[in-house]
């Protein structure tokens, strides 16, 4: 779990984005907000290793940096304003594939997953897959609502009125789970973070695995050997 101070921290920087106030800061956000996080993904990590040990990561590299790319944006501010994770499988592109993340900010934590910028390739992989898959992709999704933005007209090659258009037309494949910032503070908060992405393997899975099959690692022996640890 986090401490409070984290979310005292978090909340403080949006509303104080800028260099003097991160650094007179920074070992309240070591202590309190990165070695939480660190720690939360490591107990991902030991989880992953029965769930799915193709999305094991370590902890250092699956944290994204607090400190944000501004050389093309027009929003200067320095930090960013969450402290997030992304967990992605090691042959695939970490845009194009089915990946895991998560999401510690002032107003959410968020618990998220799927194929966020499929390339070209990608994008036909996918949508191949789907139409020749739906009623078992649908079987997984349940009762979840599926996000992402989409295309308004059938995309070219398939047939506007196949029974699966409404989910070849996506150019992104999202689930998230939403919580209140203060479910980081709960003593069960890894436990709960665990449980929904042990939901979200299945989906994540029949995304990457005609990506997988295409590049011909459908299962990699030495990162998908039961009990390999990172």
């Amino acid at each position: 779990m986090f401490p409070k101070e984290a979310l005292q921290f978090l909340r403080g920087l949006k509303k104080n984005n800028n260099r003097d106030w991160f650094k007179a800061r920074k070992d309240i956000y070591d202590e309190h907000v990165k070695a939480p996080m660190l720690a939360l993904i490591d107990e991902i990590n030991k989880a992953l290793v029965k769930l799915e040990p193709g999305f094991i990561t370590e902890p250092k590299k699956a944290m994204f940096r607090i400190y944000r790319d501004t050389r093309f944006s027009h929003d200067k501010t320095p930090y960013k304003t969450n402290a997030s994770a992304l967990f992605s499988r090691k042959q695939l592109d970490k845009l194009g594939g089915g990946v895991l993340y998560i999401s510690i900010s002032p107003k959410e934590v968020m618990i998220g997953s799927g194929s966020y910028m499929p390339g070209p390739t990608e994008l036909l992989v996918i949508r191949q897959h789907l139409a020749e898959n739906h009623k078992q992709f649908r079987k997984i999704l349940g009762k979840r609502e599926l996000r992402g933005e989409e295309l308004q007209r059938p995309p070219k090659g398939f047939a506007a009125d196949h029974p699966a258009i409404d989910l070849i037309r996506k150019k992104q494949w999202l689930l998230h789970t939403t919580l209140p910032a203060e479910a980081a503070l709960d003593k069960n908060f890894s436990k709960e973070v665990i449980r929904e992405i042990r939901l979200m393997i299945p989906f994540v899975g029949f995304l990457n695995a005609p990506m997988l099959a295409r590049a011909g690692k459908a299962r990699d022996p030495l990162i998908d050997a039961p009990g390999r640890e990172w």
